[in-house]
């Protein structure tokens, strides 16, 4: 082989070599929410009941909430019952059928309508669930909270290689979804809301999966960041997996 010849072969081998990592596997959005109803519904969760310890900060750092008591049940299908003991009382929160209650000690009861609740749907997915219904229905959820389906990308959150729906690592001005690529749980959710005239970044961050304490069933925390701030921390200090909960404590009233 001339010397030119062999050039050549280097160049083409190396050209081929190169466009291999553009060419791995790139998931859609669909395949991505079947594999984590598949893994949901593999872990056979059907209620949870947390134990956990919160506290909360205005935007400015100072602290609201130090270290207060709240309990978080779980059922399936996506009902949530989380309370807050405070000083001021107990504030009270129920997600069932699409609509979320909130009791604050001293002020009206409010009640709305509300989109599924990410970590309540997910964490308590029945192992007889429809496979492909259940996907439809987290791919609708997800498209619901603004997030385009259309972009899939990897990126690492947490210390862990995620499947981010919705934008490029680098794009932070998007809604956005992280699954980790192995457990398929979420481990961050980014949305954006109206404040007066004011557009505001919501992140939820679930972190430390896999602790001895939530393991695979419940993060070893839940952080709100409001913008740039941290403005809520619950801390999973105990776990209760598939034990009776009375259906009455997600009634909405």
């Amino acid at each position: 082989m001339s010397r030119a010849a062999g050039l050549a072969a280097f160049i083409m081998c190396a050209v081929a070599l190169a466009a291999t990592p553009a060419q791995a596997f790139r998931p859609s959005a669909t395949w991505v929410c079947a594999k984590v109803m598949e893994k949901a519904g593999a872990r056979g969760t059907t209620s949870l009941k947390v134990d956990a310890t919160t506290s909360a900060w205005d935007l400015t750092g100072k602290a609201i909430i130090a270290g207060a008591p709240e309990r978080v049940w779980l059922q399936a299908p996506g009902k949530l019952r989380r309370e807050l003991d405070t000083d001021g009382g107990t504030t009270v929160e129920v997600r069932a059928d699409g609509r979320l209650l909130v009791k604050t000690p001293g002020k009206p009861d409010s009640s709305v309508k509300q989109g599924m609740d990410l970590l309540a749907e997910l964490m308590t997915a029945s192992a007889g669930q429809e496979a492909a219904g259940a996907a439809q229905k987290l791919l609708q959820g997800i498209k619901g909270l603004g997030i385009n389906p259309e972009v899939v990308s990897y990126a690492r959150f947490d210390g862990r290689v995620a499947y981010l729906v919705g934008s490029k690592p680098w794009e932070t001005d998007k809604p956005q979804i992280w699954f980790d690529k192995d457990l398929m749980v979420p481990l961050r959710l980014v949305t954006f809301i109206k404040d007066g005239g004011n557009t505001v970044r919501i992140d939820l961050r679930y972190l430390g999966w896999g602790s001895p304490v939530g393991g695979a069933w419940y993060p070893q925390a839940v952080e709100v960041w409001r913008g740039d701030a941290l403005v809520r921390r619950a801390v999973t200090e105990a776990l209760d997996r598939n034990a009776a909960i009375d259906a009455s404590l997600f009634e909405l009233r």
